[in-house]
């Protein structure tokens, strides 16, 4: 039987190559970076590269130690864990302690306390689940037709009346209320300070709303070709736009000095006063569908498994994924994991 060894992984230009050692031989795995996705072709390494591959982990090895040079960082894997449904799942949040619950197509929610193992509930509903979130006490997930859902627990959902028949995007908690955003060729808003009884915005904005966050000072919306507001209540807005034709899907804040918006062909804004927004060149041309702040890091995820980190919002690092083919949809922190899902029930973790 042939034995396996994971020798190491660098990354030169747009692939990143997994050396294994399969018993005496040499074999190298080509990931592509520039799309996120995870194509394998094995070759079997000459004499040539085989001393190609000990110069760069030589390399490596002396900027590790200090010894100088650069080298590229060794990209965090993700374990895809065992999900109970197969249906789209497009938002995932933190409750209580570890706590989790993630929100899907069909009505779908799933909780689960460590990350790994994950109980489906019933919703009550078969309408499309779009986002979810946690103020403390209890769980409001949103979603289309207006959908609205509100649980304590996470295991039993109550249906509230939001007066309005859009689909509602996204929701965010500023510590004393609750807005949530959607649309469909316009925009929604929407209030509430219990996430029971809700107040409508009547908006005149065209584009749909797409994601939402609470700075610490303000929340922002983000949405369709380019569409981007800042409002203290939810009613009061400044609208304004990132200068793109780009849709915005997701947005989130590190609670103190930078906020990241992210969305279609791999965009990516970043700001530290919510006044002057900076643009990166993309890290991938791939859509990115949303994005969280771990404490030390943005992790941004999107189409065909697509992961990017980083500390700052504007220099950004891809960490493969286990495989590539699905899209992940949403992903949050829960205290001691990374925790994405996406389409087709996938889940992710990291560490």
């Amino acid at each position: 039987m042939s034995r396996f060894l994971l020798v190491g992984c660098f990354l030169v230009d747009t692939l990143y190559y997994h050396v294994v050692r399969c018993d005496t031989r040499l074999v190298v795995i080509f990931i592509q970076t520039t799309t996120g996705k995870a194509v394998f072709m094995f070759n079997v390494l000459s004499d040539y590269q085989k001393k190609f591959v000990v110069f760069i982990f030589v390399s490596m090895l002396l900027s590790a130690c200090g010894g100088g040079g650069e080298s590229a960082s060794t990209p965090s894997l993700w374990t895809k864990q065992v999900s109970t449904v197969v249906t789209n799942l497009n938002a995932v949040t933190k409750g209580a302690g570890s706590n989790l619950v993630a929100v899907g197509a069909s009505g779908t929610i799933i909780t689960s306390a460590d990350a790994i193992s994950w109980v489906s509930q019933i919703s009550g509903t078969t309408n499309n689940l779009n986002g979810v979130i946690w103020n403390g006490t209890q769980f409001v997930a949103v979603g289309a037709s207006g959908t609205i859902l509100t649980s304590v627990d996470g295991v039993t959902w109550s249906s509230q009346i939001s007066g309005t028949t859009d689909d509602i995007n996204g929701i965010s908690w500023n510590g004393s209320k609750f807005v949530a955003v959607g649309g469909v060729s316009t925009s929604t808003a929407l209030s509430s300070v219990d996430g029971i009884t809700w107040l409508v915005r009547t908006s005149t904005q065209p584009h749909a709303f797409r994601g939402i966050t609470w700075t610490g000072s303000t929340f922002i919306i983000v949405g369709d070709a380019g569409t981007k507001i800042e409002t203290s209540d939810g009613f009061s807005w400044l609208i304004s736009n990132f200068g793109t034709t780009n849709d915005f899907n997701a947005i989130t804040s590190n609670g103190s000095n930078k906020v990241v918006s992210v969305g279609t062909a791999g965009t990516i804004f970043s700001t530290s006063d919510t006044l002057t927004w900076s643009s990166y060149t993309p890290p991938t041309n791939l859509t990115f569908y949303g994005v969280t702040w771990d404490g030390t890091k943005f992790v941004a995820v999107g189409a065909n498994d697509t992961i990017f980190v980083s500390t700052d919002g504007s220099t950004w690092t891809n960490q493969l994924s286990v495989t590539a083919g699905n899209t992940l949809r949403g992903v949050t922190w829960n205290g001691s994991k990374l925790v994405a899902v996406g389409d087709a029930g996938d889940i992710r973790t990291s560490p």
